[in-house]
């Protein structure tokens, strides 16, 4: 009898087991460790002590990110060979230094398997990494021209930003003279993004800190949004970067068919060719990206917790097959650089697992005409409207050259005939 009832047990677990097979992954990660993007200009430690240059993968970000690749290898061992196989994988990085040492330095760990090279082995294999330049990427780097995301960003997020520039301007105008920094409305918070980040970047490198950066506020104007009283500088800084990027990259669904939104697309076009050609169609996906980019995915997908994703940060849709030849979409997030935890993702709408139909009913929203969507209220996209301003000023031109001609014409057939006396 005990025996009938493990034999049924065994079945019962295999039969499970065997009802769900992982059939493709698509991983969107930010880079590892940096340099400062810029040097406030009272810094001591100007830009020729990083090695790197400013705005680089770091050493330290380059372990980072080769720890990552074996993890990934770890948990997806079954998924690609160890060998570089075309049909098995398909890499893409934002057009950008950091990102695109960061997803090498990731292979290097993720395709860590000794390979024949002139005559001698070594763990190292070259892999293709795809990009394409700023101005035509809406995935990764989101940089790609749009008028109509511009005037909408400006609308939603105005009215937070000048009432944050208002509740701490006294703070702001410390921070900025303290740092050399001429107060400029326009870019005010750009500049104190900068100055936050050479501070979090020197604190990772163990590089000392101005007395200033650990002062601490003893007042708070009232009614503020961020919290304030006895915080350092510093801490203040990090706060106001925070809520200055959640409002400029996520804040509102309007914006998320602009941001996140094509990368979500991405990925389900990625999804449905697997499913229409389960030979050809890779089973691996790398995104490699910036912070940015990861919170406007998760953002998209309605799973954003507000926080910064760390270096390294890794969002990772998983889809599976289950019985009946249906399919889920199960999503996880690592947002912890230097550990192996992975946190459940909850899909907005679509609870874990995520039936496929589902995910895409929701999400199909974002499938637009990218030119179609960002024309001015005009009804010009900005390239057009540069052709158009280009064949304007070039008929001005024809029409002064016309003018000329004319006027010379005129000046040889209407003169006074010189009379001799």
């Amino acid at each position: 009898m005990y025996t009938s009832w493990l034999a049924f047990l065994l079945t019962f677990l295999l039969s499970e087991s065997s009802s769900k097979e992982l059939i493709q992954v698509n991983l969107v990660f930010r880079h590892g460790d940096r340099s400062p993007i810029e040097i406030y200009p009272n810094d001591p430690h100007q830009a020729n002590e990083w090695p790197e240059g400013l705005g680089m993968l770091t050493q330290i970000g380059r372990e980072q990110q080769t720890r990552l690749g074996k993890y990934l290898r770890q948990r997806y061992s079954n998924l690609t060979s160890r060998i570089f196989n075309s049909n098995e994988i398909y890499i893409r990085s934002s057009d950008t230094d950091r990102t695109l040492m960061s997803v090498y330095s990731n292979l290097a760990g993720l395709y860590n398997t000794s390979v024949e090279w002139d005559g001698r082995y070594i763990s190292w294999q070259p892999l293709p990494v795809h990009t394409v330049p700023a101005e035509m990427d809406e995935l990764l780097k989101m940089s790609r021209p749009c008028p109509r995301y511009g005037k909408l960003r400006k609308k939603v997020t105005s009215p937070a930003m000048e009432k944050l520039a208002a509740d701490y301007s006294q703070l702001i105008q410390l921070v900025l003279r303290l740092t050399g920094y001429k107060e400029d409305d326009a870019k005010t918070f750009t500049l104190l993004s900068h100055i936050r980040d050479d501070l979090f970047c020197k604190a990772a490198h163990n590089i000392s800190w101005p007395e200033w950066a650990n002062w601490r506020n003893s007042t708070c104007a009232t009614g503020t949004d961020i919290a304030c009283f006895n915080k350092t500088i510093f801490e203040i800084l990090s706060d106001i970067h925070v809520y200055d990027f959640y409002n400029q990259t996520v804040n509102s669904p309007l914006l998320h068919k602009f941001i996140g939104g094509p990368l979500v697309v991405e990925i389900l076009d990625n999804i449905f060719r697997k499913l229409d050609d389960m030979i050809n169609t890779p089973q691996l996906y790398i995104y490699s990206a910036h912070d940015h980019t990861v919170a406007a995915f998760l953002a998209a997908l309605g799973a954003y917790n507000t926080m910064m994703p760390e270096y390294t940060a890794t969002v990772m849709l998983e889809i599976y097959r289950v019985d009946d030849n249906d399919h889920v979409v199960e999503a996880y997030y690592k947002n912890i650089t230097d550990s192996n935890i992975t946190y459940t993702l909850n899909i907005s709408g679509c609870p874990q697992p995520c039936g496929l139909t589902t995910f895409n009913n929701l999400f199909s929203s974002y499938r637009i005409d990218w030119d179609e969507a960002c024309r001015d209220v005009i009804g010009f996209t900005k390239n057009e409207l540069e052709v158009m301003a280009f064949c304007l000023t070039f008929i001005c031109l024809l029409g002064v050259v016309a003018l000329v001609c004319l006027a010379r014409r005129r000046r040889k057939y209407h003169h006074y005939a010189r009379v001799e006396t």
